[in-house]
């Protein structure tokens, strides 16, 4: 199984989406709903990373197994191996909607030049482009609350 525990993370995106999930999920939930125009009746399971999990990241098989996704058998027809490795996964609890996040800290990351030439930025890509920000302005906003209370 491609299950990779973590460590209680100290620093960077994995901290925030380790907090996110395990701590406040109703806030990554309510930014997807947002960005994505959902149905404010949308309700989701993270399933990773969870604290009683080790934190565990999961690829190949292993995100669609715990995301419950059945038929995985001809994955590696089309999936590579040792694909991405998930930050976050979630799934709705309202329809067959699956979320695999790829957190990011910091916004250069997002605009790599391989990245800005396969999706071919545009206006069209800006849905994308702006829930990831999104989520980036969110992470900020959370790493002052943390200040501001020590």
């Amino acid at each position: 199984m491609a299950r990779f525990p973590q460590p209680e993370a100290t620093k960077g995106s994995q901290k925030w989406i380790q907090k996110l999930i395990n701590d406040k999920p109703e806030i990554i939930s309510s930014e997807i709903i947002r960005s994505l125009k959902l149905s404010v009746d949308e309700k989701t399971d993270w399933v990773s990373p969870k604290r009683e999990d080790n934190y565990a990241e999961y690829r190949d098989e292993a995100f669609l197994e715990k995301l419950g996704i059945e038929g995985t058998a001809n994955l590696a027809n089309f999936w590579p191996s040792g694909g991405p490795q998930w930050d976050a996964l979630g799934r709705s609890l309202s329809s067959k909607r699956v979320f695999l996040v790829e957190a990011k800290a910091h916004i250069p990351e997002l605009f790599k030049t391989r990245l800005r030439k396969s999706v071919g930025y545009s206006k069209s890509k800006s849905k994308f482009f702006s829930f990831k920000i999104g989520f980036q302005i969110l992470l900020r906003m959370l790493k002052m609350r943390e200040r501001n209370k020590n």
